[in-house]
């Protein structure tokens, strides 16, 4: 069966007063809105949700970035700090290359200090060499003191400021009169020793070869 549609035989004023109904307009701009909505904004709005996801991204990975950063920042100070610390200790320590020498090196410490500072002493021994983790050779030595109350203070004082260590480990003082006064005192200084094997030695235990 065929169909055919003769526009000319149309009512041209009917067909107008059909386009001028509101229905036929309100549908017509549905289509127009639906057309507009599918072509332009929609995809709009699928840009907009990527960007959105894309800047949040970044925005996470900056973050991200700036926390190993921060990290990073705290971390090398940190390092140059313990490095400063140990660069301090270091130079605290004897520099002799045996125990022997290590102890007239303390020896010479000790001896210029209580000289200048008027107190002489009485007695004197060494102690067997000893091994400090992460320190190095201990050496061990006992003194006796004896001088002017105030120079004896002077003395004690000086023993603890000095570039090198040199550690009180037991001290004994006697007060014999106003003015006068006696030491006794366990001193202890830490030789320097090759780092690798200051490491072996430390993580082992300290056992000597």
């Amino acid at each position: 069966m065929a169909f055919e549609f003769d526009l000319q035989s149309y009512d041209k004023e009917k067909l107008r007063e059909e386009f001028r109904s509101p229905l036929i307009q309100w549908a017509s701009l549905v289509i127009v809105i639906t057309v507009l909505f599918f072509l332009i904004y929609e995809p709009y709005l699928t840009y907009r949700q990527d960007y959105r996801d894309m800047m949040l991204t970044t925005i996470s990975k900056i973050e991200r970035l700036q926390k190993l950063k921060d990290n990073r920042a705290v971390l090398e100070s940190n390092v140059k700090l313990i490095n400063e610390k140990y660069l301090r200790l270091n130079s605290g320590l004897l520099d002799s290359k045996n125990y022997n020498r290590g102890v007239a090196e303390q020896v010479g410490i000790i001896e210029q200090i209580f000289r200048a500072k008027n107190i002489s002493f009485n007695s004197r021994r060494f102690l067997e060499p000893q091994f400090s983790p992460w320190l190095g050779e201990a050496v061990v030595s006992q003194w006796g003191f004896n001088g002017n109350s105030q120079d004896v203070m002077d003395f004690i004082y000086a023993l603890a400021v000095t570039n090198k260590i040199i550690v009180p480990e037991k001290l004994s003082i006697t007060l014999k009169s106003d003015q006068h006064a006696e030491i006794s005192a366990t001193l202890v200084s830490y030789r320097k020793i090759p780092i690798n094997e200051l490491r072996f030695k430390s993580r082992s235990g300290g056992e000597q070869e």
